[in-house]
């Protein structure tokens, strides 16, 4: 957990609010491929030449 994301709230619900929103960025971030291949760019790991593959059909 990153030390950012702990949030000091007294209120329950908020603290669930922001625990579903971090969860909900997470996720998105996982599922998109644009982002997913930058990150493998600024990582410095080539990304899988087959999807430019399937791109350039």
């Amino acid at each position: 957990m990153s030390k950012y994301l702990q949030l000091e709230t007294t209120s329950t619900t908020l603290k669930d609010y922001f625990k579903l929103l971090k969860k909900s960025i997470l996720i998105f971030f996982k599922n998109n491929d644009i982002i997913k291949q930058y990150v493998n760019i600024m990582n410095g790991t080539p990304p899988t030449p087959s999807r430019y593959i399937l791109t350039n059909k």
